[in-house]
């Protein structure tokens, strides 16, 4: 599940982007129909989840349309071991709020991963390396740790089937890595 960066802010983030590609242009700078929030992972659609996904996706729904729709400021700049990311700020905490119900809700039903509940930490990837090289990079993403970017409101969450052998591709090919399989629009009230 993902929420999506709305298009007010892909420039922004293209503008980023531009800086570091002057630095170094090797990794894959992904497009802005890929930039998202990961909001919980759902895992592989194995024979056990197929049987559960009727339930999995009524369940989903229902605990989300609870939630309004989330102010989120971008602040700063960041990596990971393997990519390049937007620092997010949710004032109200209301994407880890989602994460945590569904995690709960979820829990007999899907896996859950790594970096959720405690350790889920809201971002947008914006570049994944592609060498191990990255020094002069990084120097140049330690610059930008409080590059402001405004805010936005993220108004809907997606459920999508990630086609991972895509994320790394083509422009047309990152845009069709996240393929939207159910809406769901948060209230903005």
């Amino acid at each position: 599940m993902v929420l999506p960066v709305p298009a007010d802010m892909s420039g922004r983030i293209f503008h980023v982007q531009e800086i570091l590609k002057t630095v170094d242009p090797r990794h894959v700078y992904h497009v802005p129909a890929y930039f998202h929030v990961t909001l919980k992972l759902v895992g592989w659609l194995d024979d056990q989840l197929k049987e559960n996904l009727p339930v999995v996706l009524h369940l989903i729904e229902r605990e989300l349309r609870l939630f309004k729709a989330p102010m989120v400021v971008f602040h700063g700049v960041s990596y990971f071991p393997d990519v390049v990311y937007l620092k997010l700020h949710d004032p109200k905490g209301t994407i880890r709020s989602m994460n945590e119900v569904l995690v709960g809700k979820l829990g007999g039903l899907i896996g859950n991963f790594a970096f959720e509940g405690d350790s889920f930490m809201p971002h947008v990837t914006i570049a994944t390396f592609k060498t191990k090289d990255v020094d002069p990079l990084l120097r140049v993403v330690g610059t930008m740790a409080d590059t402001g970017l405004g805010s936005t409101v993220l108004s809907e969450v997606r459920i999508v089937e990630f086609r991972a052998h895509l994320a790394y591709g083509s422009p047309k090919e990152q845009a069709e890595s996240l393929r939207p399989i159910r809406v769901i629009h948060l209230s903005e009230e």
